[in-house]
């Protein structure tokens, strides 16, 4: 089965876990909350996850890789079934 996503997401696993890692503990432990401008110039806390942004530095679809998980999950419920 072809899954472009979930190779995507196995490949960089290393690099999202170690970032993932620093910007919990910039979260948890500095109290840094990422912010993003609003239109009139002001911050406020992002709406994106930690994981969204992952997904987006790495050019991750998380959608498709939805779907990828779920086309596995079923080729295997399908061969376990025989």
């Amino acid at each position: 089965m072809n899954t472009p996503e979930l190779n995507k997401l196995v490949s960089i696993h290393s690099q999202a876990v170690a970032i993932g890692g620093f910007l919990d503990w910039l979260s948890e432990v500095k109290k840094i909350v990422l912010a993003e401008r609003t239109p009139l110039g002001n911050l406020q806390p992002t709406s994106q996850s930690f994981y969204s942004l992952l997904a987006e530095h790495f050019d991750i679809n998380l959608a498709q890789m939805e779907r990828e998980k779920r086309a596995l999950l079923e080729e295997f419920r399908a061969e376990t079934s025989k």
